[in-house]
């Protein structure tokens, strides 16, 4: 692969600050470094991502089209290191909540505040699609998850099993 993460933040910060010395800047490159790369880069690929303008850089249509690449890749990166950086601190888990039908939900404004409070580093996912088969669902979502029914308790960190019982009943779950 040609593309590296440093080629992304490259192209973002030349497009946005519109020279190389107020890119190395923002990236903590020198001028001759930046370019460097950009030249690298540019060889590499075939083709040319900015326009020289003097001292100006103005993305040519390829640069464009890897501009809005890295617009849209970098946040995610981002988002996808600092949740994997908090699950490798052991501070966060996931748990996702599903029901056989899009009724039994009544319960879920009353309990997720108090669940927020007391269990902050968890991020909740409702699996609203898994309406005919609950269990099943929740495995496919993910496949570090394995539980669809949870017992929250004040001691400790949440607590998860799968039931093959139908969940039918629209009871909503305590959290002790």
């Amino acid at each position: 692969m040609i593309l590296e993460t440093r080629h992304l933040r490259l192209v973002g910060a030349v497009a946005e600050h519109g020279t190389l010395t107020r890119a190395g800047r923002v990236l903590n490159l020198t001028q001759s470094g930046l370019s460097r790369q950009l030249l690298d880069l540019e060889t590499r690929l075939g083709l040319p991502l900015f326009h020289r303008l003097g001292k100006r850089m103005v993305p040519t249509s390829a640069g464009e089209r890897l501009l809005a690449a890295a617009r849209r890749a970098l946040p995610q990166l981002a988002d996808v290191e600092e949740e994997l950086r908090r699950l490798a601190g052991g501070r966060a888990a996931i748990l996702r909540v599903s029901t056989e039908c899009y009724t039994c939900y009544h319960w879920l404004p009353g309990v997720l505040p108090r669940f927020t409070r007391r269990f902050p580093q968890v991020d909740v996912q409702i699996v609203a699609e898994a309406t005919h088969h609950p269990c099943r669902r929740c495995w496919t979502a993910a496949s570090t998850s394995r539980s669809c029914r949870t017992t929250i308790t004040t001691t400790g960190s949440p607590t998860s099993r799968c039931s093959a019982t139908s969940w039918s009943r629209c009871s909503a779950p305590t959290i002790r």
